[in-house]
């Protein structure tokens, strides 16, 4: 009953994040602009090269997936829990397919080795089940393709940031998110937990002043279906 009622409290926290929040956010606010820019860049260039399919999960309204567009020439699905922020981005960004979908569901709605590349940019901590949306991940990629995942770093200058950012007012704070993590990747917990799955770690690196930690990997052993 405890998960059933978490999954119900983040629903109704995704589906209150309004579709251009983080286009509203960037235009509105030099700090986040910057924050956000730099997380566009460093994941840009991981991407540089790519070809193919991409699957962005946990896409919103659409701002990272169509900034991720202008480093790769791969045809790219966005694919997000709430309808509203999948109706902003459909009708903003069009060169790029959005649908819904939710995580939570365990299998995601394409075919086993779908995709060369799979992002999932900041929503792994938003999700009850990390072991299996990392499963999934693994799944839909090509032996020879790639994963990109990007977490919070959850070190003791992340927590005071996001505690004292959750309580500002308006726009300029994060209010909206407060309650929202419920996994916590700190130290080296992402990498141990991505090995153990099955995948070979290529990068990993922390930027944003420590306060993201990106990784880069591919498939290595395939999913144990039991």
């Amino acid at each position: 009953m405890e998960q059933e009622v978490s999954k119900q409290v983040l629903d109704q926290i995704h589906q209150a994040i309004t579709g251009d929040y983080y286009d509203e956010s960037i235009a509105r606010h030099p700090l986040k602009r910057a924050y956000h820019q730099r997380r566009f860049r460093k994941i840009g260039h991981l991407l540089r090269g790519t070809k193919g399919n991409l699957l962005d999960i946990g896409c919103a309204g659409g701002t990272f997936t169509n900034e991720l567009s202008k480093y790769t020439d791969a045809q790219i699905t966005g694919i997000d829990i709430s309808p509203a922020a999948i109706s902003y981005a459909s009708q903003k960004y069009p060169h790029i397919d959005f649908a819904v979908y939710d995580a939570a569901d365990n299998r995601f709605p394409y075919d086993d080795q779908s995709f060369d590349t799979v992002t999932l940019l900041e929503t792994l901590e938003h999700v009850l089940n990390p072991v299996e949306v990392l499963q999934e991940m693994k799944r839909l990629v090509k032996p020879d393709g790639q994963v990109i995942v990007l977490v919070p770093a959850e070190n003791w200058h992340f927590r005071l940031g996001w505690a004292i950012w959750t309580r500002l007012p308006g726009n300029l704070g994060g209010g909206v998110w407060d309650d929202s993590h419920v996994q916590r990747f700190d130290g080296q917990k992402l990498r141990h937990l991505m090995e153990f799955i099955g995948y070979e770690i290529l990068e990993q690196d922390w930027f944003n002043m420590g306060l993201l930690l990106v990784i880069k990997a591919r498939p290595k052993y395939p999913n144990i279906n039991y």
